[in-house]
């Protein structure tokens, strides 16, 4: 339960800092569809966002980084947030590292500590302090350091490089052929040390079943082995798989909004303003689809003739569905960053995943999270489809339906 509460502050603790980067876009920042920034050294906080984000100048503030694809070659002298798609941090951070995305790339050094919620992330530089990892998979390469302790809860660990203290927390399966120079207390289903595996404290571990220690793995302290316990579920509480699904979820659909607004951004700003200007039409029309479109296509599936226009109908409806969030989630970001009115690619980017993180937090509360998130589906479902019939009207007046 513990680990999990780190797990959503964390994300809460993502968003607070999104929300700081409100002064630096007003003192200075630059967004756009391919954004690289180099010159000269920059010294205050720095926010950036686009399709793809290439940073190249050294920052000696806090760098804000959102974007589909994010590259770092320039140092940052104090933190680095950053949240996208792919993520390559090839230079030096003197603060800490908080990033959010589907693949982070680490091979710079970090001198403070670093967290990231990932599908997979691989560290191949030094990390002064502590590393904290959620997601898919974590591999600390042959030359990746940590500092000080490494946390995970991921579904596979592998360990080539050096732990300087402990490894902590809970995976699929754990594969260790590296350094770890303090203690092991791990969980898994699968764990192998393999002949260069270096364990110089204790080696505690907990598994159905025993682990594979090859020849040639040297462990200096004590073994030992626990088999996992039998645990009732406790209804309403959230596991590790849950929660990983549904940061997984999130990032998919910010990389989808973020297509969408490379795509089309007149439009995708057009759908969001909808819930501004008629709130109240939005969420009625939100919730007669919900409930008439299924009616619709259940009676055109009865007959033969009906049955493939049933399955349109179906299928328009199950994108409707889908984006309803994503645009209620910009509407989210537009209303904090005061972005209503202006189709920048960059700027809708970065409100994008500034409201979708804000949006997952709020369906996240125990209770209350299941309204907010039908009130954040019905109010974009009614907002998207009145955008799609106002695109049908202006095709009519212009002759080409």
């Amino acid at each position: 339960m513990r680990k999990n509460l780190n797990a959503i502050l964390s994300v809460v603790f993502l968003f607070g800092l999104l929300l700081s980067g409100n002064q630096a876009i007003a003192k200075k920042g630059s967004v756009g569809g391919n954004v690289v920034v180099e010159g000269d050294t920059i010294h205050d906080d720095y926010f950036t966002g686009g399709g793809s984000v290439t940073v190249r100048t050294p920052v000696m503030g806090d760098l804000f980084v959102t974007g589909g694809e994010i590259t770092l070659e320039g140092p940052v002298g104090g933190d680095l947030f950053a949240c996208g798609g792919k993520i390559k941090i090839e230079e030096s951070v003197d603060g800490d590292i908080l990033a959010f995305g589907g693949s982070i790339h680490s091979t710079g050094d970090v001198k403070e500590d670093a967290r990231f919620f990932c599908g997979e992330v691989f560290i191949g530089g030094t990390i002064g302090r502590n590393v904290a990892v959620f997601g898919g998979r974590v591999e600390v390469g042959e030359g990746g350091e940590v500092g000080r302790d490494l946390k995970v809860q991921c579904g596979e660990v592998e360990i080539a490089g050096t732990i300087k203290r402990n490894l902590k927390g809970s995976a699929d399966k754990v594969t260790l052929s590296g350094t770890i120079e303090g203690d092991v207390d791990i969980k898994a289903d699968e764990i192998l040390l393999m002949p260069s595996a270096r364990i110089l404290g204790n080696f505690n571990y907990t598994s159905p079943e025993e682990a594979e220690v090859q020849e040639g793995a040297f462990i200096q302290g004590e073994m030992s082995h626990s088999l996992p316990k039998k645990t009732k579920k406790v209804k309403g509480g959230m596991g590790f798989f849950p929660i990983l699904f549904k940061i997984l979820s999130l990032g998919a659909l910010i990389l989808i909004g973020i297509f969408l607004i490379l795509l089309s951004p007149r439009h995708v700003s057009r759908a969001s303003n909808n819930i501004r200007r008629t709130p109240w039409k939005s969420l009625g029309l939100g919730l007669l689809l919900l409930i008439v479109m299924p009616a619709v296509v259940g009676i055109l599936a009865v007959t033969i003739i009906g049955i493939p226009l049933a399955l349109l109908l179906l299928f328009a409806y199950l994108v409707f569905l889908y984006f309803g969030k994503l645009f209620t989630g910009l509407f989210i970001g537009q209303f904090i960053l005061k972005g209503f009115g202006k189709e920048e690619k960059g700027r809708l980017i970065g409100a994008l995943i500034l409201g979708l993180v804000i949006l997952a937090i709020l369906t996240s509360i125990p209770y209350v999270g299941k309204l907010f998130g039908v009130l954040a589906l019905l109010f974009g479902l009614g907002a998207y489809f009145t955008e799609r019939l106002q695109l049908y009207r202006e095709a009519k007046e212009k002759g080409m339906v």
